[in-house]
């Protein structure tokens, strides 16, 4: 696109000839530069014209310093343009992240990454946000977790997730991957306000475990005790799983829950906590993943509402100390507007029938055998026997990765 350039040098514009000659004396160039080499060209005329022979170095940093100008001029257009671009009743989403060393520095950054997407906005906060949190051995997920939901005014629908490694675009814009290091991630959403739809429902962060299943248990007794006729309603465990997720009646049910695991949940919370949830909302898409596998002592999973609760009714923390509790599950209710799509990717393919290891040693297998099989044979013997049966593509990938137990 080109642009005007709005400067005094350059209203009267230059002739073609001596755009010919910027062509010739520079080479292929953008639009702004051959307006610049232009203006320069008609003021060398003009200073030559009323007795200076030889401008000198001002000229050069004045011509450098013209070009900078007509430079910035466009980027200031593009962006007065992308500001006008982007509609109110469009979503915005900001993916960011920091690797900062300081996570007080590394929240600042977000914060101001997260302030400038919505730059062209009305509303200044967040619906919901999540935070990946890694490499951070010094410091708790809770306190970044509270700070950025503070900075992006999410009102309590923050979850942070500590996790062994990350990857997306960063503050720079550039896409990084990091494992191992110290980087906080956010990824953030802002919703359009539809003024005539009052039934939509919004994010709704929770965190279940065991204490939350009995508050759940007792919401499920309350409910059976007003069923006069039985079969009239809907079950009572699924009314109390929304009443306590706090899913009113007439609200419009969510798409989409993204769900953590903490490592040390039992198996009896999240079984309950997933099974529960499929009857509460059958047809939402239920995707996540399990936090990292740190200490027992450090907090793995903070929901920014559930911990000001926590440390409202308990007394303020200590800055980087986490309190042991029970593992449990984390989530978030995605509005009703949005919708995901899963997609589960194993990184490896089956070959073959299925094997049961029979002996083994350590890490090393010792014997297998088929299912139709009587007798066990050497693990050895086994996998030659799936290489001479596999395709070629198949052998190719068993060469270049091996097998994978599973």
């Amino acid at each position: 696109m080109i642009h005007e350039f709005h400067a005094p040098c350059a209203r009267s514009l230059p002739s073609s000839s001596s755009l010919t000659h910027a062509r010739e004396t520079t080479g292929p160039t953008t639009a702004s530069s051959l307006r610049a080499h232009g203006a320069v060209s008609w003021t060398r005329r003009k200073l030559e014209a009323s007795g200076v022979k030889s401008p000198g170095l001002g000229l050069q940093r004045w011509r450098e310093s013209l070009v900078v100008a007509a430079a910035s001029s466009c980027a200031f257009r593009r962006s007065r343009v992308s500001r006008r671009a982007t509609p109110s009743d469009a979503a915005v989403f900001c993916s960011a992240l920091s690797t900062c060393p300081d996570w007080r520095s590394a929240v600042a950054e977000l914060s101001a990454e997260a302030t400038y997407k919505l730059r062209s906005r009305e509303r200044r906060g967040w619906d919901f946000a999540l935070v990946h949190v890694t490499g951070h051995d010094g410091i708790s997920v809770s306190d970044v977790t509270l700070a950025l939901d503070q900075s992006l005014g999410t009102k309590g629908n923050c979850l942070g997730v500590a996790v062994n490694g990350c990857g997306g675009p960063g503050t720079d814009h550039h896409r990084q991957s990091h494992v191992g290091r110290a980087v906080i991630q956010l990824v953030a959403v802002q919703l359009p306000v539809k003024p005539g739809r009052p039934n939509v429902s919004s994010a709704k962060s929770f965190f279940v475990g065991q204490r939350e299943l009995q508050q759940i248990s007792g919401l499920v007794c309350q409910l059976q005790n007003r069923t006069r006729v039985i079969g009239a309603q809907e079950s009572a465990l699924p009314r109390a799983w929304r009443q306590f997720l706090g899913v009113l009646e007439n609200e419009e049910r969510p798409k989409g829950i993204l769900l953590f695991i903490d490592p040390l949940a039992s198996k009896y919370v999240v079984g309950t906590t997933l099974s529960a949830l499929d009857l509460a909302f059958p047809t939402a898409v239920k995707c996540g993943g399990v936090c990292a596998d740190l200490l027992p002592s450090r907090k793995r999973l903070c929901v920014a509402a559930y911990e000001r609760a926590r440390l409202a009714g308990a007394g303020a923390a200590p800055s980087g100390v986490d309190e042991p509790e029970m593992g449990g599950v984390a989530g978030i209710l995605l509005p009703a507007d949005v919708s995901i799509h899963s997609v589960v990717s194993t990184g490896s393919s089956r070959v073959g029938p299925e094997l049961r290891v029979t002996s083994a040693q350590g890490q090393v297998i010792k014997q297998m055998q088929f299912d139709d099989d009587k007798e066990a044979h050497p693990a050895a013997e086994m996998l030659q026997a799936v290489c001479r049966q596999a395709t070629p593509l198949q052998q190719l990938l068993i060469e270049r990765s091996g097998f994978l137990l599973g």
